[in-house]
């Protein structure tokens, strides 16, 4: 590859790194507003399931939303559904696994305020998450 072609290339990438980081945004925006719906609706259950049945139901539609945009906007994968779904909610178990094991260390053993572990932790996950979507979850290239 010469210099225009490399050029080219990581201008493409970058472009597709911001669109990701875009609708990382306005999925987390999604996520929080549904969340504190749901948190003012089910005042009277108990804390710990208030937070439980709102965390679910707003990472749900929000990374449903976050699903269709990625797929359709930032990578323009042209496949149906059923090829793609399945791995991208793998993906976000694996992530939601990750992100609390890993904040919970940082927490602990470290002695970081919960808040900042989480920040070091879920934009590590972010970029991550970026490079394994492009790879394996929305690459037009593979079959």
């Amino acid at each position: 590859m010469n210099f225009k072609e490399n050029k080219s290339q990581y201008m493409k990438i970058m472009y597709e790194l911001i669109k990701y980081g875009a609708v990382a945004v306005v999925s987390a925006i999604i996520d929080f507003g549904i969340f504190k719906l749901m948190i003012d609706y089910l005042k009277g259950y108990s804390t710990s399931k208030e937070i439980w049945i709102a965390t679910i139901v707003a990472r749900s539609i929000s990374s449903f939303i976050n699903y269709m945009l990625n797929k359709n906007f930032v990578f323009k994968e042209n496949k149906d559904i059923k090829s793609t779904i399945f791995s991208y909610y793998g993906l976000c178990i694996f992530q939601m696994l990750c992100s609390g094991f890993f904040v919970g260390k940082l927490t602990i053993y470290v002695g970081l305020k919960p808040i900042i572990s989480k920040l070091i932790v879920d934009c590590t996950i972010f970029i991550i998450n970026f490079i394994i979507q492009k790879m394996f979850i929305f690459n037009r290239k593979r079959c």
